[in-house]
């Protein structure tokens, strides 16, 4: 009997570290996809014009497995091995929104197999370009002919939106306006007979690239059957020193307002505040201004 305390303990250190196994297994260790920014190509089957982009984020896959939205670039880490397919869509912040991130309709998904290997890095180079079934509506980059933007919604000849090759992003020319507190005020319309059919049931989006010194809203403008306009300014840009570009969501508002036409207005005014402006004046430069959609 003495030799049974002996035999309690060794059975007690067996059933101890069986324990230990199970509450702390062995960790697995993964393999490592690392994604560089995406480029975007031109598409020979569409003319989407610029190709500057603002894709900020990642949705990645591999094999059936969404593995999340990373901001670029970014390390993705994979708990598979052996050849599978990754899988990355572009994302962007709709609406210049920080905390709206999602997948760009028009960007086409970038696919890649891979051999991966546990502690292994495998960097991928992402290319993208426009869907060949995306739908252009109109692209304004204000390098020929009178601005797509001609319809003078304010009544004031001296506010309207005008070519400069003074302050350009791309190309020679871009778009500007200059407000000042005899004419503070600027609200523009695409050409009146050149409406727009958005309300097909697919994704809408409005690009723009800009440089301000004070907000601007962009919006649709709805034309009933009777030739009446109503507007709708959803959609806005605030100051930026340098030249940035946003994505405007339309697809809600088309959907809620379900016109059979459109046009898109932009208007901006120098800020007011206790009776009197803070600023003497104010420049709007805009540029690669395209209305898209499926």
């Amino acid at each position: 009997m003495k030799y049974l305390p002996i035999l309690y303990f060794s059975l007690a250190g067996i059933l101890l570290l069986g324990a230990c196994d199970l509450i702390n297994p062995e960790e697995q260790v993964p393999a490592y996809v690392y994604v560089q920014p995406f480029s975007l190509q031109a598409n020979p089957n569409i003319d989407a014009g610029s190709l500057d982009h603002r894709i900020t984020h990642v949705f990645a896959y591999v094999g059936s497995e969404f593995l999340g939205i990373y901001s670029l670039p970014a390390l993705i880490p994979v708990l598979l091995e052996g050849e599978q397919e990754v899988l990355l869509d572009p994302g962007i912040r709709e609406n210049g929104v920080s905390i709206t991130i999602g997948i760009y309709p028009f960007y086409e998904r970038y696919q890649k197999t891979l051999d991966l290997s546990p502690g292994k890095i495998d960097t991928l180079s992402p290319v993208t370009r426009y869907r060949s079934n995306s739908k252009v509506h109109f692209i304004e980059d204000f390098e020929s002919g009178l601005p797509i933007f001609s319809e003078d919604r304010d009544q004031n000849a001296l506010t309207f939106l005008d070519v400069t090759s003074e302050e350009v992003f791309e190309g020679a020319n871009s778009g500007f306006v200059r407000l000042d507190t005899l004419n503070a005020f600027f609200d523009a319309g695409t050409d009146r007979n050149q409406t727009f059919m958005l309300g097909e049931g697919g994704k809408v989006f409005l690009e723009v690239n800009y440089k301000t010194d004070i907000d601007v809203l962009f919006g649709l403008v709805e034309i009933d059957n009777t030739g009446q306009a109503f507007s709708y300014y959803d959609y806005g840009l605030l100051p930026r020193e340098t030249w940035n570009k946003v994505y405007f969501n339309l697809t809600d508002l088309v959907t809620t307002t379900n016109a059979e036409e459109y046009q898109i207005a932009v208007t901006a005014g120098l800020p007011f505040q206790n009776g009197k402006f803070t600023l003497p004046e104010a420049f709007v430069y805009l540029d690669n201004i395209k209305l898209i959609s499926f």
